[in-house]
């Protein structure tokens, strides 16, 4: 008998949630053709009659660009290779301007490096000297000791 009350109150549900989905989904339709329609009422308003064939001719009311004046239009196809062009052309001058400041590091960079070993070396040759010579002061002084000893 539970079990029985538990399907039902599921079955409820399952078929509450579908009712709204579906109120939803109409409702969504009815708003997308209602903006169609407004959308098609708004663009018959702005539209020109051209003089030669009673045609309408669309006005561009909005260009994308806000830096352009009102009905100038959108860019051409060309202008928008040229700009493309232009922007390649400004990533490959900042791309050479950067492999160059890389360049002029790494050569900073190796000289640095250069120079550090050419102290390292010359602190070793004077080590090396210094070492030389207090050993032969240490043979002098042995000989000084030994002369003094012989006489």
């Amino acid at each position: 008998m539970v079990i029985g009350k538990v399907y039902l109150i599921v079955g409820n549900c399952v078929s509450f949630v579908h009712c709204f989905l579906c109120a939803l989904f109409l409702l969504s339709v009815a708003a997308t053709k209602t903006s169609k329609d407004g959308y098609a009422k708004e663009s018959k308003k702005n539209g020109l009659v051209d003089k030669l064939d009673g045609g309408q001719k669309p006005i561009d009311i909005e260009s994308f660009d806000q830096n352009k004046p009102v009905g100038a239009g959108n860019k051409t196809r060309e202008e928008r290779m040229m700009e493309k062009e232009a922007k390649q052309k400004e990533r490959e001058a900042k791309q050479k301007e950067r492999e160059a400041k890389k360049k002029e590091r790494k050569a900073k960079q190796k000289e640095i490096t250069l120079a550090k070993e050419a102290k390292q070396k010359e602190k070793a040759l004077a080590k090396e000297a210094k070492q030389k010579e207090i050993a032969l002061a240490k043979k002098a002084k042995a000989r000084a000791r030994k002369r003094k000893q012989g006489d």
